[in-house]
């Protein structure tokens, strides 16, 4: 009888179950009437660049989520992502030791708690059909590594503390800066680590305030890389009220000894990176059907961002590197798990207008 009820009542992903500002589907083991819980994602994006010939179709991700929790307060949480159709990847996968309400413990492979989206990446939190370029080459999102994470909340803030093998200098770039140095918790050089640590207030209903800060050395003592230490921090706020959606995030990076991290990448590497984005998005369903659970959102976002905002003196700055993109679109949800996108991609750099992209996309969590 315990079992059939579990089958016929599967677990509530709606809004209000989420867990330490995670997404409703990587939630969905902490509140799951049954030790094991299912549960995933997935985006499939159409990109036409225009201007050019060769549209693409792509399975970006189909991401299961598989939880278990041996007591009530020792709980497993993984994510196994399959990227573009053929690439897999474990995407967290850690032991929660719940404590109490102040204080927890979070060990394995880790999401880094830095910006929006690293944390809450499932596609029905952003409204784009991508996520945002801020987030993806500045907040290499998204970033997971070994390491362990201390977190509670306090009052009205919540906090979070941790330690994870660091980046791998020798693989960052000119374009997305430390991004390709992300270690993925992949047989991990593990001489240096970093250090992260994350405040959020939500004092107040359907408001984020919070900031963020990551440092540590990125060189494994490698001669040739010196001292190789990055500090990456953001500022971010995330609000809704009635039928309107606003969030915004500031983020800068800096990179020391670039000159030799770009000598052994034989790209320039950016001593110094910085970006923005403000984003906004409004249902227009409460007006035309205000009971409807179904949305339609109208959305737009804007975002600034240079890896190339300084370069080591010996270097030469690249000015394409100083990029701007304007998002406008539009979304629809026929359920609250299930997401149709579509938006244009306008964008330029510091030097010239780059060819502009018009996106399709469709993505759904469970």
């Amino acid at each position: 009888a315990t079992l059939k009820e579990q089958m016929a009542l599967p677990t509530n992903t709606s809004s209000d179950q989420t867990y330490n500002g995670m997404g409703q589907s990587a939630s969905k083991v902490y509140f799951s009437r049954s030790p094991l819980s299912i549960g995933g994602y997935g985006e499939v994006v159409v990109q036409n660049i225009q201007g050019e010939s060769g549209d693409t179709a792509d399975a970006l991700r189909f991401v299961p989520y598989i939880g278990y929790r041996f007591s009530d307060n020792i709980i497993l949480n993984a994510e196994i992502e399959i990227e573009h159709g053929d690439e897999i990847f474990l995407e967290f996968g850690y032991l929660d030791f719940l404590l109490h309400e102040s204080f927890n413990v979070r060990a394995g492979v880790v999401l880094v708690p830095v910006g929006i989206t690293n944390v809450q990446h499932e596609p029905t939190l952003f409204p784009s059909v991508n996520r945002s370029e801020v987030e993806t080459n500045i907040i290499p999102t998204t970033l997971r590594e070994n390491g362990a994470i201390f977190y509670g909340k306090l009052g009205t803030f919540d906090y979070s503390l941790g330690v994870v093998n660091s980046f791998d200098a020798s693989n960052f770039s000119d374009s997305s800066w430390i991004r390709g140095g992300r270690q993925k918790a992949s047989q991990a050089k593990a001489n240096d680590w970093s250090g992260i640590a994350r405040l959020d207030w939500t004092g107040v209903n359907n408001l984020l305030l919070g900031a963020s800060i990551y440092s540590g050395k990125a060189s494994h003592d490698t001669a040739t890389l010196g001292d190789a230490k990055v500090t990456l921090w953001n500022i971010h706020f995330n609000w809704a009220w009635q039928a309107l959606k606003l969030k915004a995030l500031f983020a800068r990076g800096e990179l020391s000894d670039s000159a030799l991290v770009s000598a052994v990448t034989g790209k320039t590497v950016g001593a110094k990176t910085e970006g923005y984005y403000i984003e906004a998005q409004y249902n227009i369903m409460k007006h035309i059907k205000p009971e409807s659970l179904k949305q339609v959102n109208l959305f737009a976002r804007h975002e600034e961002y240079d890896t190339h905002k300084e370069v080591d003196g010996s270097l030469t700055r690249d000015k394409t590197l100083d990029r701007t993109r304007t998002v406008v679109g539009v979304n629809y949800l026929p359920h609250s798990n299930v997401i149709l996108k579509t938006n244009w991609v306008f964008r330029k750099n510091a030097v010239a207008t780059e060819a502009d992209l018009f996106e399709l996309g469709l993505g759904y969590i469970f």
